[in-house]
């Protein structure tokens, strides 16, 4: 039998794209979860007259077309490090409700050698990434991006 194989997300890097040419990206420093949610294509009910039975009877078959894809949302979360260059470049661009760039690559997973997969987008940071205090506990922060771009899936090899 053989074994099953998967792989951890330690490693993963989530960078912020800052605007210039050429563009450059800043990792964000402790991010402890990346979660993409929501990512669904939408249908317009096209049943008509014309639409197909259902076997042998007269029931019409629903009919839909695809129309719209919704790219979802990325909810992140991590350690809070004031000082962090990724951490002050996602603030700014909240603060400007900006258009923004972002990228995460994962570790090599099973059967790459060279590099992880890349997915790259583009979005607005919906919440503010401000920090969560607890007197025992370490700061973290988490925030929502509205993913505004499809998906950009480069293999990793």
């Amino acid at each position: 039998m053989t074994a099953s194989k998967g792989f951890i997300g330690k490693g993963t890097v989530f960078s912020i794209g800052i605007a210039g040419s050429p563009e450059t990206w800043t990792p964000i420093a402790q991010l402890k979860t990346a979660a993409f949610a929501g990512q669904k294509l939408n249908f317009d009910d096209i049943t008509n007259l014309d639409s197909p039975n259902l076997g042998t009877s007269t029931v019409a078959t629903k009919e839909f077309l695809p129309s719209l894809v919704d790219p979802g949302t990325i909810s992140l979360g991590g350690i809070f490090l004031p000082v962090d260059g990724g951490y002050l470049a996602f603030n700014t661009a909240y603060q400007a409700a900006a258009l923004t760039d972002f990228k995460i690559v994962l570790p090599k997973g099973p059967g790459q050698t060279t590099s992880g997969n890349q997915y790259a987008f583009s979005g607005y940071i919906v919440e503010a990434p401000l920090p969560d205090v607890q007197f025992d506990k370490a700061l973290t922060w988490k925030t929502t991006i509205q993913i505004t771009t499809p998906i950009t899936l480069t293999p990793g090899t």
